[in-house]
């Protein structure tokens, strides 16, 4: 754990007839926020990557610049944020709370076009000006993922699941 953050990473290899041969999600949280969420795959050549995060249908969705979109439950808000290029858009998709029966959600996808190997990522938080979020390459050409707050920086290489301080 660093800077009071806690992190999980999984993967698979369902996307193997793609000539995908590796996808993983690694997310990073801690109470309060900021919550990251970076999906990686690896392989070779140009390849469309989508991010999704499936809400339940009560809560209320706004994209308010293109790469940024409110979320309101009640009282709370959460700002979504993309930390790259690529489109963002809300959309419709299911929620299902109980078997056989489905409502529509409010969906927000994330996508990217670009070589493999490739991260992209999402971030959330409170406030859309708590801290500055980035994903960017190290130094050896892998990805970090970059999160600066007041004078503290930590830094987070989501592919090998460990951090530096």
């Amino acid at each position: 754990m660093t800077g009071g953050f806690r992190w999980a990473r999984a993967a698979h290899n369902a996307y193997r007839r793609l000539k995908v041969p590796r996808v993983s999600r690694w997310m990073a949280c801690r109470p309060g926020g900021p919550w990251f969420c970076v999906d990686g795959a690896e392989g070779k050549g140009i390849h469309r990557l989508t991010s999704r995060l499936h809400l339940p249908p009560e809560i209320g969705v706004q994209q308010t610049t293109p790469d940024t979109v409110r979320i309101a439950c009640g009282d709370t808000v959460l700002h979504w944020r993309a930390l790259g290029l690529g489109k963002t858009e809300v959309t419709s998709g299911w929620h299902c709370r109980e078997f056989g029966r489905r409502l529509a959600a409010p969906v927000i996808e994330y996508t990217v076009t670009c070589a493999l190997p490739a991260v992209c990522g999402w971030c959330l938080t409170f406030e859309p000006s708590t801290g500055r979020a980035s994903l960017e390459r190290g130094d050896l050409g892998e990805p970090l993922l970059r999160w600066t707050e007041g004078q503290e920086r930590w830094e987070f290489p989501p592919l090998q699941g460990k951090s530096t301080s």
